[in-house]
């Protein structure tokens, strides 16, 4: 069952990507948002520790209990998976709404002055002419100094616009939903090309060390910290564990960090459209034998290191194919962390960006088994870091378009 929370900050908040970083050595951290879902998982598994260890502290609980409870810092107990964290407003409605960063393959034009409708990218079937050209502009997207591809080996690949370019920034479920499957209208106002969302704000804020002794004590340092408008917060969803082990508490975020409130999301407050297109309720059974399908990040995903130009493993189903045709996708922040449990720090590790994009060509086997593969697609493991997407990574829409009209697929009218 899914369980759905909210994390309401208190004060203003300081998230970091975990790379090392020692007052003194460093004077300035630019902070990190949303936080990494190795920062989220932490908060999340901490405080179920708190409430099962009651007066006596999580210090009194040992290592294998810890394990039994919440299963390691690299492996979570069976069946349970964490997805968040997604920024999210409240609407009229009273629903917190989610915003996720925008799927590149969601342009505008350059000349945009905030009324034009965006447009989803088409690749195109390119000739031997155009082919290196076009690959060479479309590389100014992609991740660097992350390894790629041959294009040459795709049957398709992406023939840059003159006139248009990714939209990026932010964009609210109810656009997702109208990105995706059509549904609805896009909302201008429900958007933006900024780094963050329209609700989050940045604040300098200074600080000094307390490191016991150690050189970096009582430096002074400067950190970017994010401070949430009132009626929004972060969303998070624990699967596969009783709700009541988490919410209806105010914790601190971290060992330094500030206090924030964490709720259950009533049924009220619930905003359905994200949940719906996560588990990809809206892709077709019976799909044709030609589709496009974008695979497009919401949360960071671990570059493999091993020359691909995607974060993927093994994408296939008995007869069925998924080519790859179209990659618009950049770096994102290298991720680190500390290991509690270990005592030390995790490796500092590159990822691809939220928003990155990748089109596939679905073709071959049946129309059951296309199915089958793209549903596996949204909600089966399918990176090759399998138990870090139960921490959070990889989160991922699907969405498949046909390629005669660059529109959704919507089986209904093909189906009746």
């Amino acid at each position: 069952m899914d369980n759905w929370f909210k994390v309401e900050p208190i004060d203003t908040t300081w998230y970091r990507s975990g790379k090392p970083f020692v007052a003194g050595e460093n004077s300035f951290d630019g902070g990190l948002f949303p936080p990494t879902p190795w920062s989220f998982q932490g908060l999340i598994r901490s405080q179920i520790l708190r409430k099962r260890a009651g007066a006596r502290g999580i210090d009194a609980l040992g290592p294998k209990q810890i394990a039994a409870t919440v299963g390691t810092s690299s492996r979570l107990p069976a069946g349970w998976a964490i997805m968040g964290p997604f920024p999210a407003l409240r609407n009229r409605a009273g629903e917190l709404e989610p915003w996720v960063p925008a799927p590149r393959f969601l342009w505008v034009d350059r000349r945009d002055t905030g009324r034009e409708v965006p447009h989803r990218a088409t690749p195109k079937a390119l000739t031997a002419s155009t082919q290196a050209a076009s690959w060479e502009e479309e590389c100014d997207l992609l991740a660097k100094p992350l390894p790629r591809g041959n294009p040459r080996s795709f049957p398709w690949a992406w023939v840059p616009e003159s006139n248009a370019e990714p939209h990026q920034g932010w964009i609210s479920a109810s656009n997702l939903d109208w990105l995706v499957r059509e549904k609805g209208d896009w909302r201008q106002e429900k958007s933006t090309r900024d780094s963050l969302p329209p609700f989050v704000l940045e604040e300098e804020r200074y600080g000094i060390a307390i490191e016991g002794g150690k050189a970096a004590d009582q430096m002074l340092f400067m950190g970017i910290h994010h401070r949430l408008k009132r009626g929004s917060a972060l969303l998070g969803c624990l699967h596969g564990a009783p709700l009541d082990q988490l919410v209806d508490s105010v914790v601190a975020t971290g060992k330094k960090g500030r206090l924030v409130g964490l709720r259950a999301l009533s049924s009220a407050e619930q905003h359905n459209v994200l949940p719906s297109l996560l588990r990809g309720d809206h892709l077709p059974a019976l799909p044709p034998d030609e589709l496009l399908v974008w695979v497009s990040l919401l949360t960071p995903a671990f570059a493999t290191g091993t020359g691909n130009c995607h974060p993927f493993g093994s994408l296939t189903l008995d007869d069925v194919r998924l080519d790859l045709c179209a990659v618009l996708a950049s770096a994102g922040p290298e991720i680190g962390g500390f290991d509690h449990a270990a005592g030390g720090g995790r490796p500092v590790r590159a990822t691809w960006a939220p928003g990155s994009s990748w089109g596939f060509r679905l073709h071959g086997g049946s129309r059951e088994q296309r199915g089958i593969l793209l549903k596996q697609l949204a909600s089966n493991p399918i990176t090759t870091h399998p138990e870090e997407e139960r921490f959070g990574f990889a989160q991922r829409i699907v969405t498949a378009i046909d390629p005669t009209t660059n529109a959704p697929y919507k089986e209904e009218e093909h189906h009746g």
